[in-house]
């Protein structure tokens, strides 16, 4: 009897293995390599993900950016992003619904720098998993790029597009001898956005719900935010990350903020989607030296 049962576990097991075999297959499978500033189109559906692999050195100086776009995702089957680097998992979901309700299709992020590698170039593999679980085909497309200017040089302006659905952000490292600098920001729009400086670390704080629980500072703009940043505010740290984030209403800006419930939140159709048009500027300040 004992030996029957020792053969029936054995089978199961073997059962339980073979089942989940390909599921661990697909994940790890080379799927399509990809390169960067290339547009991919692609459609999934239930049990019918598809997989991107990219390859580069890291960099400490560079940063990796994924837009994704999907005009037929829906919020009740959206698809899911999943993109693996050697040491973080990022996901996120599109279409992206803001607080108020609001649907954006396409939707864009800035993977965090592997801070391990400071004085090394590593090559790395990043895994894109693109997978939903609508019955029916949704179509999209997947680009992944560099980020320009990504790290910002005192006195040298940048500017750059920013949505609900496609925070930003940058590097900032200390000059030798310089110890303070003051971070602004000027927009000729008047979409209310959040400024917030952050210690150089992962995971990037860059969503409109978790920017305020960072460890730097934060402010809220419509047309220009400024912010004093001094080396022993990051225990001494060389780098921190400046982060702009748009909001989809003009509400935190203009104390009438409101958390709609999630009935009001699928009913509502919202205001027209913001875009702001930001220029960044890092500046040493007159006391820069101490």
């Amino acid at each position: 009897m004992t030996s029957k049962m020792g053969v029936i576990q054995l089978f199961i097991c073997l059962g339980v293995i073979l089942h989940i075999g390909p599921l661990f297959s697909s994940a790890t499978s080379p799927g399509i390599q990809a390169v960067f500033n290339h547009t991919y189109s692609g459609n999934v559906s239930a049990g019918n993900e598809k997989l991107y692999t990219f390859t580069h050195n890291t960099s400490m100086d560079e940063a990796i950016r994924f837009q994704f776009l999907s005009e037929d995702a829906v919020p009740d089957f959206p698809i899911l992003l999943v993109v693996k680097q050697t040491r973080s998992v990022l996901s996120y979901t599109v279409p992206y619904v803001s607080p108020d309700g609001q649907k954006y299709g396409s939707v864009s992020k800035t993977l965090c720098p592997d801070s391990s590698n400071l004085n090394a170039s590593v090559e790395e593999t990043i895994i894109v998993v693109v997978s939903t679980s609508s019955a029916i085909e949704v179509n999209f497309t997947l680009t992944g790029m560099f980020v320009d200017d990504f790290n910002l040089q005192s006195n040298k302006n940048i500017t750059f597009l920013s949505d609900p659905s496609a925070p930003q952000y940058y590097q900032y490292e200390f000059p030798e001898g310089v110890d303070m600098v003051m971070v602004r920001a000027k927009s000729p729009d008047k979409a209310c956005a959040y400024l917030s400086v952050q210690n150089a670390k992962c995971p990037i704080l860059d969503g409109v719900s978790t920017v305020r629980y960072n460890e730097g500072f934060f402010q809220t703009m419509t047309k220009q935010a400024a912010i004093t940043v001094t080396r022993d505010m990051f225990n001494g740290s060389d780098l921190f990350f400046v982060v702009v984030v748009v909001h989809s209403t003009n509400a935190m800006c203009d104390n009438t903020f409101k958390t709609l419930s999630p009935l009001e939140a699928a009913h509502y159709t919202g205001s027209s989607k913001q875009t702001k048009n930001v220029t960044l500027t890092v500046e040493r300040t007159l006391d820069s030296k101490f």
